[in-house]
């Protein structure tokens, strides 16, 4: 592998770590996080990007990230991949799951571009999904545009070709926040600009006053990461290998920052505000 490869191929996966925390901290300020997993092995061949356990109504949430450097040199057809991953999940798994495929917005400083087989695969899905009563730029009608998709991308493997349009217009084929800084003042993405905005959020609800020059909320969300690399280090669950125990760590450090007081034992006060924290978060998550 090049480096240029290996360059593309680092960028596929800090975007798809950051997107899975953007979402366990917009899910966990709802109090609908259960638990979450990234690179989630169903099966001997099969992983999903992102899975995650949600309550009210209780159920899984699937997502594949396509960002890598087979998906952006084009070495093969990575939708493809993606439905059929998605439908052996859906299977096997949870048939009442909610399916997402998702890609940054696209931005020529980090991404140079789209391959155009991938454009016109995405194109025709989301075509398929829209089903409208008119032909696409090729003069196809939807059923034609499913027709051919669905010997491209071998679904006779699996079901009819009714059964394929109804799965293809199950999934949420979305455009994430984009990843790039290039033009930021403040070196930041749209995407962890967002995850700043969750922990913000956050401090809000549990009345934190955000001193953020003293403890940055970017620094938190820095954090909160590694606890995501050190989960996917041991295939244990974000949640379970203790998210939560980090992010009141890291609230209560700025919980001190408004609180302390001359002289104060920092110590037994960071302990204080991390217990209430506690108790505060176990309300959210129990909601």
């Amino acid at each position: 592998m090049n480096l240029h490869s290996i360059n593309k191929a680092r960028f596929g996966f800090a975007y798809q770590y950051k997107y899975a925390l953007l979402r366990i901290l917009q899910l966990f300020n709802k109090g609908k996080l259960i638990e979450a997993y990234i690179d989630f092995p169903f099966s001997k061949d099969n992983s999903i990007d992102i899975l995650i356990k949600v309550q009210n109504p209780n159920e899984h949430l699937v997502y594949e990230i396509k960002t890598g450097a087979d998906f952006v040199e084009d070495k093969r057809n990575e939708l493809k991949d993606s439905l059929r991953t998605l439908y052996t999940f859906r299977e096997t798994q949870s048939k009442e799951c909610k399916m997402h495929i998702i890609i940054p917005e696209p931005d020529i400083d980090s991404f140079q571009g789209f391959p155009s087989n991938f454009l016109q695969n995405w194109n025709d899905l989301l075509f398929i999904c829209r089903n409208p009563n008119t032909k696409n730029n090729y003069n196809e009608t939807p059923q034609e545009v499913s027709e051919r998709c669905y010997k491209e991308f071998n679904f006779n493997e699996f079901c009819s070709i009714q059964e394929f349009k109804g799965f293809v217009k199950r999934i949420d084929f979305k455009t994430g926040p984009s990843y790039s800084n290039r033009n930021s003042s403040d070196g930041l993405s749209n995407l962890e600009k967002l995850i700043i905005s969750e922990i913000k959020n956050l401090c809000k609800t549990l009345e934190i006053k955000n001193y953020d020059i003293e403890v940055p909320c970017r620094t938190i969300g820095l954090e909160l990461l590694e606890n995501i690399l050190q989960s996917i280090e041991v295939n244990k669950g974000i949640i379970a290998n203790g998210f939560s125990l980090s992010l009141c760590e890291c609230l209560s450090r700025k919980a001190v920052v408004s609180k302390a007081k001359y002289n104060e034992n920092i110590y037994n006060l960071q302990k204080k505000e991390k217990n209430k924290i506690e108790k505060s978060i176990a309300k959210i998550m129990s909601r």
